[in-house]
C-alpha cells in the first residue's frame, strides 16, 4: 500500500467520519447550552472541515493522486 492509497484512505475514512463527530457536537451544544451559540459553533465547525479538505487536497495533490487545477474565484459583496 503505498503512501497515495493511505492518503486516499483517511480523506475517505476520516473527513466524514469528523463531519458526523462535528454535527454531533454541534447539536449536543445547542441542546445542552442554547441556541444563542449555534451560529459561532457552526462557523467555526465548517472552517475546521475545510481546512481539513483543503490539507487532504494539497496532500493528494503533492503525492500525485490527483491533479488539482488553480482557479481564482473573485467576488464582490455589496451589503
Amino acid at each position: 500500500m503505498g503512501i497515495g492509497e493511505l492518503a486516499m484512505y483517511a480523506i475517505v475514512v476520516f473527513v466524514p467520519l469528523y463531519a458526523l463527530l462535528s454535527i454531533y457536537v454541534f447539536f449536543f451544544f445547542v441542546n445542552s447550552y442554547g441556541p444563542h451559540y449555534a451560529p459561532t459553533l457552526s462557523k467555526y465547525l465548517v472552517k475546521i472541515l475545510a481546512l481539513i479538505l483543503a490539507a487532504n487536497l494539497m496532500l493528494l495533490g503533492i503525492l500525485g493522486v490527483i491533479d488539482i487545477k488553480l482557479s481564482v474565484n473573485v467576488g464582490v459583496s455589496v451589503g
